[in-house]
């Protein structure tokens, strides 16, 4: 039994250093195993591939805006002051390239990934929003910014944001800004103008069933009156 365990640990260990997470169901990685002095090796590729998904400074600031004023009220499911805290506390402008470049010091690194993972698909909601061109004005705004062609975001910003669920172990070290993360990422999934899908495809039950997993963990069925 000893020998068991220790084959355990010792396993634990070579996944926690070594390489990330492969699946967004619950198992033994665990991120602040691998934060050590210095922001970990494993993370960095991945906060790479966000940095160049990001659009230019002035785009995001415009997506964010546009986000508040006519998306939230249908879903809000975020803290917008602790959102915003965390995000302008990571996102370091550019001056250069005009883009943001993403900053990790060893504080409260989980809580700044998910909410860089809910950044991202806040940016894709808003970016679809602006797609339909319902407001002949703010399609001119967007396209002076280039809102349509170099700054759109693309459908490949969501596998970072499951990317970034993967290294969080979402079901493992569940709180509410990883449910508000996989709420908007169905959200997002069920607006988009190119889904086609008559019946929920494989992956939109499995992240259906992940959010009921969080919910319950999280006591969400309970009355908060009682």
């Amino acid at each position: 039994l000893e020998n068991v365990l220790q084959r355990r640990v010792q396993n634990k260990t070579r996944v926690n250093s070594k390489c990330g997470p492969l699946i967004l169901f619950d198992n033994c990685y665990n991120l602040e195993d691998i934060l050590g002095s210095e922001f970990p090796a494993l993370l960095k590729p991945l906060i790479h591939e966000i940095e160049l998904a990001l659009p230019s400074v002035q785009a995001v600031k415009f997506y964010l805006k546009h986000f508040y004023r006519s998306i939230y009220a249908f879903y809000p499911f975020m803290d917008i002051p602790s959102f915003e805290k965390t995000i302008w506390s990571i996102l370091i402008e550019d001056q250069q390239s005009a883009r943001y470049k993403l900053e990790f010091r060893n504080d409260d690194n989980r809580r700044k990934l998910e909410n860089l993972a809910i950044l991202l698909v806040v940016l894709k909601m808003s970016s679809m929003s602006l797609s339909l061109k319902t407001d002949p004005y703010l399609a001119d705004t967007a396209t002076v910014l280039r809102i349509f062609d170099e700054n759109k975001m693309h459908t490949e910003v969501l596998v970072l944001v499951q990317k970034c669920l993967c290294v969080l172990n979402v079901l493992k070290f569940a709180n509410e800004n990883c449910l508000c993360c996989l709420l908007y990422l169905r959200a997002c999934e069920y607006l988009a103008p190119d889904d086609e899908n008559v019946l929920l495809p494989q992956q939109s039950l499995l992240m259906l069933g992940s959010i009921s997993q969080l919910a319950l963990i999280l006591g969400l069925y309970k009355d908060p009156s009682t």
